[in-house]
Formats: C-alpha cells, sequence, structure tokens
C-alpha cells in the first residue's frame, strides 16, 4: 500500500499532491561581522595602540551581522514585502484562513531557512517549496532585500562613525590647546624653557662651585702647613670659598634672577615632565583620530561592505524531499515489527481462552 500511496503521490500534479516533491534552492552570502565594528579601535590596535581607544573615547561595535541578518529576513517587514510582490496570500491559499496575515507569516519563516557557518563567517539562505522556479525567485529576492538592508546600516554607520571622529578631533584639539597653554605659563612662570636643559646647567653650575671649593680647601692646607694662617693669600682664598658657599646656598636654597633654586627643580621636572607626557598623548590620540577621519572620508561604506553575495540562488534539478524510498522502508519495517506484535498477541490469547483456570480469573468468578 505505502509503494502504491508513494506512485500515486508522485503522479498526481504538485498543487494536488498529498506528497509532492519538495526543492530548496540556496544562495550563499558573506557577513563580514568586522566592518560593523568601530573602526578607530581596529586601527589603533593595529598601530600597538588599542590602549588609546578608551581615551579616545571610541569602542568597538559588537555582536553579530549573522544574527541580524537572520532577524532581518524573517522580520514581519521583510516577510510582507515577500508576500506582496509574489502574491502568496493566494499561492498558499491563506485568505479564507481565520488570521490571514499570521497563518502565511507563520507558513513563509517555516520555509525560509537561514543557516550561518560561524567558522567562515558566511550565511546559506534557502526557501523550500513544491515550485521551483518560485522558491528560486524568492531566495534571490530575499538576499537582494537584505544586501539593501545592510547597506543602509553601513551608511548610517559610517556617517555616525565620521560625525563622532570629527566631534572627537575638536575635543582633542581643545584639549591639546589647553595643555600646551598651560606648559607656557608653567614656563613664564619659572623662567625656564626646559626643566631638564634647566637641571643639567644647574647641575653643571653646582658641581663647579663645589669643585672649586675644594681646590681652595686644598690650597689653604698646603700653604698653613707651610706659612700659618696669617698669610694673606690664605686669606683671600677663604674669602673666595666663602663667596663661593653663598653662591651655592643661593643657587640650593634659594634661587637666583627669577630662576627656581635647585632644590625646587626637582619638583618642576616632574611637572615639566607630566605635561609633556600628557601633550604626547593627546597628539598621539589626534594623529590616529585624524588618519581614520581621512579613511572614512574616502570611502562611503566605512571599513567595507558588511554583506557580500557569493553565490545566488539557481533553479534546482533535483528535490529536496520528500524521500519516498526511505518513507516505504520505514512503514515496512514498522508494518513488519507490528505484524509480529499482533502475532505474538493472537498467540497470547489463543493460550489464554485454552486456560480455564485462568479465564475464570480474567472473568472475576475466582
Amino acid at each position: 500500500y505505502i509503494l502504491i500511496y508513494s506512485i500515486i503521490s508522485l503522479k498526481l500534479p504538485p498543487e494536488k499532491s498529498f506528497l509532492p516533491n519538495l526543492y530548496t534552492p540556496q544562495s550563499l552570502v558573506l557577513i563580514n561581522n568586522s566592518s560593523s565594528s568601530g573602526g578607530l579601535s581596529s586601527m589603533l590596535d593595529s598601530s600597538g595602540l588599542g590602549s588609546l581607544a578608551a581615551l579616545a573615547g571610541v569602542s568597538s561595535g559588537g555582536g553579530s551581522n549573522s544574527a541580524l541578518a537572520e532577524k532581518l529576513a524573517k522580520s514581519n517587514t521583510m516577510i510582507d514585502k515577500l508576500a506582496a510582490e509574489f502574491n502568496l496570500h493566494e499561492v498558499y491559499n491563506t485568505r479564507e484562513s481565520k488570521f490571514p496575515v499570521t497563518t502565511l507569516r507563520t507558513s513563509i519563516r517555516e520555509k525560509l531557512t537561514l543557516e550561518p557557518d560561524e567558522a567562515t563567517g558566511t550565511l546559506e539562505i534557502g526557501y523550500e517549496d513544491i515550485d521551483r522556479d518560485l522558491a528560486t525567485a524568492i531566495v534571490n529576492r530575499t538576499v537582494k532585500l537584505l544586501e539593501t538592508e545592510f547597506d543602509k546600516i553601513d551608511s548610517i554607520s559610517n556617517k555616525s562613525q565620521k560625525e563622532l571622529l570629527e566631534q572627537k578631533l575638536v575635543d582633542v584639539e581643545v584639549q591639546i590647546a589647553a595643555l600646551e597653554d598651560r606648559y607656557v605659563a608653567f614656563q613664564k612662570k619659572y623662567g625656564i624653557l626646559d626643566a631638564s636643559v634647566m637641571i643639567e646647567a644647574f647641575t653643571t653650575q653646582v658641581m663647579g662651585l663645589k669643585t672649586a671649593m675644594i681646590t681652595l680647601d686644598a690650597e689653604v692646607e698646603a700653604m698653613t702647613t707651610r706659612a700659618g694662617m696669617d698669610n694673606p693669600i690664605i686669606s683671600d682664598k677663604l674669602r673666595s670659598k666663602r663667596a663661593l658657599e653663598a653662591s651655592l646656598k643661593t643657587l640650593e636654597e634659594e634661587g637666583k634672577y627669577g630662576l627656581p633654586s635647585m632644590q625646587e627643580m626637582s619638583g618642576l621636572y616632574i611637572e615639566d615632565e607630566r605635561i609633556k607626557r600628557e601633550i604626547e598623548v593627546q597628539a598621539t590620540i589626534y594623529k590616529s583620530l585624524l588618519e581614520q577621519y581621512e579613511v572614512t572620508k574616502l570611502t562611503d561604506r566605512g571599513t567595507g561592505p558588511t554583506f557580500q553575495v557569493i553565490e545566488k540562488a539557481e533553479i534546482p534539478e533535483m528535490k529536496s524531499g520528500p524521500s519516498r524510498g526511505k518513507l516505504c522502508i520505514i512503514v515496512t519495517m514498522a508494518a513488519f515489527f507490528l505484524s509480529l506484535f499482533g502475532a505474538f498477541l493472537l498467540e497470547f490469547w489463543q493460550n489464554l481462552k485454552q486456560d480455564p483456570q485462568r479465564m475464570k480469573k480474567l472473568r472475576g468468578e475466582v
């Protein structure tokens, strides 16, 4: 019977058959998940400046575009477009349904298949139907609609990124200008152009004074041994030493000619280096932002298309289902096991009827 059933279903027209051949054309697309992420962060990472992304206030985007493609393809808006363009209300005869719109949407979603491959970043889009031409047209139209949607998303994302970069460039410029003004005020206040150069000059001067004092001490000691302390030359050298000591004290503790003292220079050097370091960091961020901004201006689609069609759907030559051979085998095996079970059940019943005692127990007579 199952064989006859299968043959009849095969001979009947597809729209009237109770087991028609189904066809599932497929299209292959590439989903670029990285293109919609933060372009600046990617650029900073590749240049070894990934840690500056947070300082710039630009973070990479997240999420999977494959998942987004699935959501878009099975959204009510997309399904309704397909239904209207291919008159699927008439094809699937849902107008007489109690809930025609919901019924049709459910039917289309069940037939529409999307199989993402995370390893390759690709997405297979298919549609199952008895009409191979209709199924192929629906697949290719779905791909086209998705491509259009992702083009819009890319365009909006690129525009938003450009506006964000412009604002960040202005913010960083303001910060750099403020730091430069602060550095100029710092230089004017202490009368220094470069703290490191000033410290080097102070050190050289101090070392010169100390060396001269050591030399005078040696000369005085030598002369005292030979001539005693009454030698007028010794008095002159001692006066020179006291003058050197006064100059050294002025340099180390008080400062001179409006310049800071040696004791103050260590703190000034730290402040000088801090301001220069902040300016350098902001300048690096500004350079990175400017490079990304120029790249964004050169392309209409940001860092590259998110959705790329690799292979359009073709009209399939072979059916995707059902497998009548498997169905015949399954039904035959099921019938075989049911017949065995029926035979055992029948034999048990015959044996039971031939046993008076068991029949009495079964009737409740004992």
